[in-house]
């Protein structure tokens, strides 16, 4: 059963600064490595864009964005988690507009107002992709880009348990019940 948007919330205000702390440490590998340099090489030249960050964040990507030169306004349910973006903004001014609310409800942004909306990570998280993606197609200019990643339904199951050696050091990750 999906969280709700209010569950979520919770969950990310009650996890933020040990989120934030992770990303700063770059300790997920996998982020730097593989997810990052596939979405920018993806998502290309962003320079004087208007750029819609949904799921945003403590802000992490939403800087990366803003130090390619895009205009960025980051959008999250969490306070605590952009709370931490708006702090490294009152440190780094980047001219990032953080905003407290669901990329479900874009209201506040006229039709059109953005030339992309990039959401890393955080789709499969959300309680209405529907609802979303028609968000998304309401402040997205024509010829617009959306540009998303997604963690793959495999590690989303019912079922996951490590693995572990003698020494218990995870060594795979089981995943059942995919279907």
């Amino acid at each position: 059963m999906p969280l709700s948007e209010a569950d979520g919330a919770a969950y990310w205000n009650a996890n933020a600064a040990a989120w934030a702390d992770h990303t700063r440490r770059g300790i997920d590998i996998h982020r730097l490595e593989v997810n990052n340099p596939a979405f920018f090489d993806l998502i290309g030249a962003i320079s004087g864009l208007r750029v819609l960050d949904a799921g945003c964040g403590d802000g992490y990507h939403t800087r990366m964005l803003a130090r390619m030169g895009a205009r960025v306004t980051g959008v999250d349910i969490s306070d605590a988690m952009l709370a931490t973006g708006r702090k490294e903004e009152g440190l780094e001014p980047l001219g990032i507009r953080y905003e407290n609310l669901s990329f479900t409800k874009l209201d506040p942004f006229g039709d059109l107002s953005f030339d992309a909306v990039v959401s890393m990570m955080a789709l499969m998280d959300c309680p209405e992709l529907e609802g979303s993606l028609t968000e998304f197609a309401h402040v997205l200019c024509p010829d617009g880009m959306l540009a998303f990643s997604i963690l793959d339904p495999c590690f989303i199951t019912r079922r996951l348990e490590w693995i572990s050696d003698a020494d218990q050091r995870r060594i795979a990750l089981e995943v059942g019940d995919y279907f």
